[in-house]
């Protein structure tokens, strides 16, 4: 997969060489069940029509620029796991476009114009809601019209599970309550985030661990949940016994059923499953973070 940043004018940039394309157009935070079906839409239907399968994107969330005193936008999927993800399910050519002051002023028709038929577009799908140009002014039913022939349009339809619309917002409600176990019926996964170990302590001998891991991802609200805990490649089952929230990033207290070795400072990716209990186990001081590395 190809990937490419964005964060001017197309007709600025050196991107004449695009391939005729069918785009998938989206936000895609937590790339979801509802995100995934646009994914494979749109990877149909560049099979079908012999084009290259491309996808454009945005960082950051258009909250940050438009409301830039509110707090940190709780992201799903950090833009490095997008990427991953999205060379996953098939991308060839992925296309990240900076949200700055300047791109939110362009027109619908300027977005059309620069960003779709400047990147050589020929099949444009999206969601229902999609909206796109200065304070969102242009929809799918409008996209037709703008494309003036240049490209085809397919708009997908909402997608629902048990009654409810499959959306970022509904998963990031789940988490934030601490109802982890219903995030897969519409993230098709359990929630995952990214961290530090920053230190490692025995308990009960040798037969289980207390790590503290330091993470700037969107959490689930203090509690103590069955969680699984991926280190160098290794998978450990255990709880998360704590939650410490600071402004910039949060610690995590684990107690894995074994002792991993020597982990300080690796990488580590979480999973959550269930909340088992509404308040913490036990009550441990925070570590000192001056020298952590989130």
């Amino acid at each position: 997969m190809q990937t490419q940043f964005l964060d001017n004018s197309i007709q600025e940039l050196p991107f004449l060489e695009a391939e005729d394309c069918a785009m998938a157009l989206g936000f895609f935070d937590g790339i979801h069940l509802g995100h995934q079906h646009i994914i494979r839409k749109a990877k149909e239907i560049a099979r079908e029509k012999g084009l290259q399968f491309a996808l454009m994107t945005f960082t950051p969330h258009p909250t940050e620029v438009i409301t830039p005193d509110s707090t940190n936008f709780p992201y799903l999927t950090t833009l490095s796991e997008k990427v991953k993800k999205m060379a996953s399910l098939g991308v060839e050519q992925l296309y990240i476009v900076k949200f700055n002051t300047d791109f939110c002023h362009l027109s619908p028709q300027e977005f059309v114009k620069q960003y779709l038929v400047g990147l050589r577009c020929k099949h444009v799908i999206a969601g229902f809601d999609f909206t796109y140009g200065y304070k969102g002014a242009g929809n799918m039913s409008q996209l037709t019209e703008y494309a003036q022939g240049e490209f085809e349009v397919t708009t997908v339809a909402k997608i629902e599970r048990n009654h409810r619309k499959i959306s970022s917002t509904l998963i990031r409600e789940l988490v934030k309550s601490g109802r982890v176990d219903l995030v897969p019926e519409y993230l098709g996964q359990f929630y995952e985030i990214n961290g530090q170990v920053l230190s490692i302590s025995s308990q009960n001998g040798d037969t289980d661990s207390i790590i503290h891991v330091i993470t700037s991802c969107f959490l689930p609200r203090p509690g103590v949940y069955t969680i699984a805990a991926d280190i160098n490649g290794v998978t450990y089952e255990g709880t998360c016994i704590e939650i410490h929230t600071f402004e910039s990033h949060s610690m995590l207290v684990l107690q894995l059923d074994s002792k991993p070795p020597c982990i300080e400072s690796s990488p580590i990716v979480i999973k959550w499953t269930c909340l088992r209990q509404e308040k913490p186990l036990l009550s441990t001081k925070p570590i000192e973070l001056s020298s952590a590395v989130i």
